[in-house]
């Protein structure tokens, strides 16, 4: 309990010493930019994903579950990681800064 608490603490005087800076009303428009460009890019991977993976990936439950299940897991790893990286890009370019930048 104690080794969580102290890293608790550590994270919110980080987060704290890295926004100190901003006006809380800057904060709110670049999380509520960084959320629209999610929300935009989430949309796009879930038509995508509906159009060309779902058919493949229904089949693939029936024939094995247990490669269905790997698939799966590969699937929700890769898309987060490649979510994360585009939005990062796109935040980057548009010249916003974001909740990982220093």
């Amino acid at each position: 309990m104690i080794i969580k608490y102290n890293f608790s603490l550590f994270v919110i005087i980080k987060v704290r010493e890295q926004y100190s800076d901003m006006n809380i009303k800057v904060i709110i428009r670049n999380l509520a930019l960084e959320l629209l460009v999610y929300g935009i890019l989430v949309t796009a991977y879930a038509l995508i994903a509906l159009r060309w993976v779902a058919q493949p990936i229904n089949q693939l439950f029936h024939d094995n579950l247990l490669i269905y299940a790997l698939v799966g897991l590969a699937l929700i790893v890769t898309q987060a990681a490649l979510l994360e990286r585009i939005t990062s890009f796109l935040l980057v370019r548009l010249g916003l800064p974001h909740s990982d930048s220093e």
